[in-house]
């Protein structure tokens, strides 16, 4: 229910995006030389959206051919992840394309680019849901 806004968001966002990918940034985007990472940030949200993988083991005993299963329900559900953030990033770097402008909350910005207020409504709604 909270992803059904980045699903829409990505079918309006996507569909100028394939037919343009030369108005993704180039240079510019992948240019690190003014940039200032927050490494310990960065490691905390990506052990984060990692948690749970991990515990997968725990139900093995009560999964029918745990062999063949795990793998299979693992690459799915790291391909769902992907797939959930990169998505919406990418339709997010083509329509607010500088870096400088992303912060928290750009989604919702995205969105009302994309297809109006009532997808920047949608999405803050979802949002502060999931929250």
């Amino acid at each position: 229910l909270v992803i059904s806004p980045f699903v829409v968001m990505m079918c309006f966002g996507l569909g100028p995006l394939l037919k343009d990918w030369d108005g993704l940034p180039g240079e510019k985007f992948l240019s690190n030389a003014d940039r200032h990472y927050r490494l310990g940030a960065f490691t905390s949200v990506m052990l984060w959206n990692t948690a749970g993988f991990d515990n997968a083991g725990t139900c093995a005993a009560e999964v029918a051919n745990p062999g063949t299963t795990y793998p299979r329900a693992l690459a799915i559900s790291i391909l769902l992840v992907v797939l959930t953030y990169a998505g919406p990033t990418l339709v997010g770097i083509y329509y607010i394309p500088d870096m400088d402008e992303w912060e928290d909350g750009v989604f919702v910005d995205v969105g009302e680019e994309v297809a109006g207020p009532w997808l920047r409504n949608w999405l803050g709604m979802a949002g502060g849901g999931s929250s």
